[in-house]
């Protein structure tokens, strides 16, 4: 399973090839303060149905199977990393100096990172509308044709 402290160390990222068992595979990564850099590889995983739903808490999974990483995979998640370190590198190459000139009462620590977050929550939810659509998908196209259960 993968460790990490403070960020560093290795993390599962990403969720792709849906099956109706409720099966995906996902990627293990190296990463640096959260940011994946290295794929070490992936696996075919179950969630473990008492998983805690805080984000940054620790997942375990049932592994199916292991195997090279997945090449979609590693590129959609080095994608959405560096979509969400522009958007935090852009808040702090210009809503910063902004803050500062034309609006010192925000720019302080307490009401900046909360900004940042509201900055980047886009990001995050439209990969997880991705992410949810995907899964959707790909459950509708395992159906059978006699299955008459509707898809929620």
């Amino acid at each position: 399973m993968p460790s990490n402290i403070n960020g560093c160390g290795t993390k599962y990222y990403g969720q792709r090839d849906f099956r109706p068992d409720g099966s995906h595979v996902t990627t293990n990564f190296f990463c640096l303060l959260f940011v994946p850099l290295i794929p070490i590889h992936s696996v075919r995983v179950i969630p473990d149905p008492n998983n805690s739903w805080i984000p940054f808490s620790k997942n375990y999974y049932l592994i199916l199977e292991k195997r090279w990483p997945n090449p979609l995979q590693t590129l959609s998640v080095y994608f959405a990393a560096a979509i969400a370190l522009a958007v935090v590198i852009g808040f702090v190459v210009y809503a910063h100096p902004f803050f500062l000139e034309q609006a010192p009462m925000l720019a302080h620590e307490w009401v900046e990172i909360p900004l940042c977050a509201v900055c980047i929550s886009p990001v995050l939810l439209i990969s997880r509308a991705l992410r949810s659509a995907a899964q959707k998908k790909m459950l509708a196209q395992n159906r059978s044709p006699n299955d008459c259960t509707p898809i929620a």
